[in-house]
């Protein structure tokens, strides 16, 4: 088996500027047959070492197209891009239509071929010598008439024909293949999220430029085309985001030439700014979906230092709102420290906590502490009278003074009877009787006293 046949088995598709895979020292080139005008894969050293590599281009249906833009002239000439896709021409156009482009790109010409890139590779040789830019095949833009493009494209289109007769079935969005972030322009996030911040609150901190981007293929007509935005980034590393996005390896080119940043400007909110800048220069705006003017630079200057003036001001006075704020704060401080030195200190009495008793159910604390009141008491009294009886028995008790009898007069008169009872005479004892009966009680008291001198002997 030839190497030839071997690597044809191992890779069908090529680059420009490949290695020969057969004398490992040329380059791989697109080349024309002669006979048919079809291209196929050749090697560059064909005429000097007769290197007979030669590979036909396989088949990769699609879309060849021409677009032109309104926004997009160079010297009063337009630039057109002369390109193909895979998917269908709509989700074309919204890869293209956001990577800073003034107006939406218009299709001029389409055409559904077997050898979508060979077809699109052939009207670039055609057109070679108006490419825009000479040195980067892989940008198809180029300074001609829309006229000129359709043709060369056209002519293209023949070769394919007399490849295959029959057409290719038309693309259907089902088969796109697009990644919707890649739609979207380097840090366009950012800026979404920014933006609805800014319309909830009119002011965010957003640290960045406001740049101004020139490009010399920006021209509507009448004047070159100024692109005025806001970006985080470096103001250079925007622009060359957007002539040049690497997305997942993949190239979303929409830019024909670099943009040249012509002029920026740093601020503490920058979104704000952006938006200051756009209300002021609005009658200028050439399209309302984009961030394009067409004025001069000197009027884009002037409006950009007017933002800058405003936000020192706006500055000076939330410094100054900040610093009445800590005023008032530190004032309302201390007089709270007065008020806590001068008052008294304030004793915090707990609440009292009720003590609930179930219905029914007897207070236990309440009779035992009772019970215990009593028997103190009672242990109290006890202690008492027992240190009492203690007492009259230890003292000694002197012996009684003999003292006389004093005899008292009897009292011979009787208790008269109340009214209504009928009294009874008895018999008066006779003195005889009264003497035994008081010698009887007291015998010692009757030897010692002599009798009174008043009471008559018995006998008498």
């Amino acid at each position: 088996m030839s190497t030839q046949a071997t690597h044809t088995k191992k890779r069908r598709w090529y680059r420009e500027d490949d290695k020969c895979p057969k004398c490992q020292d040329g380059r791989i080139k697109v080349r024309p047959n002669k006979k048919d005008g079809s291209l196929f894969f050749g090697c560059s050293n064909f005429p000097k070492l007769n290197c007979r590599f030669q590979e036909d281009i396989p088949e990769r249906p699609g879309y060849v197209y021409v677009l032109s833009n309104p926004g997009y002239h160079l010297n009063g000439i337009p630039v057109v891009k002369i390109g193909y896709t895979t998917n269908t021409m709509k989700a074309s156009l919204e890869q293209i239509d956001k990577t800073g482009v003034p107006f939406e790109f218009q299709v001029e010409y389409q055409k559904m071929v077997w050898k979508a890139w060979a077809t699109m590779r052939k009207a670039h040789i055609t057109l070679q010598a108006k490419r825009l830019n000479p040195d980067s095949i892989e940008r198809d833009f180029f300074v001609c008439s829309i006229q000129e493009a359709v043709d060369a494209v056209a002519a293209a289109v023949q070769g394919d024909i007399s490849y295959k007769a029959e057409r290719p079935s038309e693309l259907r969005s089902a088969d796109d293949d697009v990644d919707p972030e890649a739609q979207l322009e380097p840090d366009a996030e950012e800026q979404r999220s920014t933006r609805e911040a800014w319309r909830t609150s009119r002011r965010t901190e957003t640290p960045g430029y406001v740049y101004v981007l020139a490009n010399d293929v920006y021209h509507d007509g009448k004047a070159p085309l100024l692109k005025i935005g806001y970006t985080a980034w470096e103001p250079q590393q925007r622009a060359d985001a957007l002539y040049h996005w690497d997305y997942r390896n993949l190239d979303y080119r929409g830019v024909p030439q670099r943009f040249k940043v012509v002029h920026f400007a740093r601020f503490e909110r920058a979104f704000d700014a952006e938006q200051g800048v756009h209300e002021a220069l609005d009658a200028f705006r050439v399209n309302p979906h984009r961030e394009f003017f067409s004025c001069t630079l000197s009027q884009v200057v002037a409006a950009i230092q007017a933002e800058l003036d405003r936000e020192a001001r706006e500055k000076v006075q939330r410094e100054a709102a900040e610093q009445a704020r800590k005023y008032q704060e530190a004032a309302q401080r201390q007089a709270r420290e007065r008020e806590v030195r001068t008052s008294p200190p304030q004793i915090h009495v707990p609440p009292p906590i009720p003590v609930r008793h179930t219905p029914g159910q007897p207070k236990i604390r309440t009779r035992r502490s009772l019970l215990s009141r009593l028997v103190i008491a009672g242990s109290v009294l006890g202690a008492v009278y027992a240190f009492d009886l203690l007492s009259d028995w230890l003292k000694p008790h002197p012996a009684p003074a003999s003292t006389p009898a004093i005899q008292r007069p009897v009292n011979d008169q009787k208790t008269k009877k109340t009214d209504g009872h009928t009294t009874k005479r008895k018999k008066h004892r006779s003195v005889k009787k009264r003497q035994s009966a008081i010698s009887a009680v007291e015998p010692e008291q009757q030897n010692e006293m002599p009798p009174p001198a008043d009471v008559a002997p018995p006998d008498q």
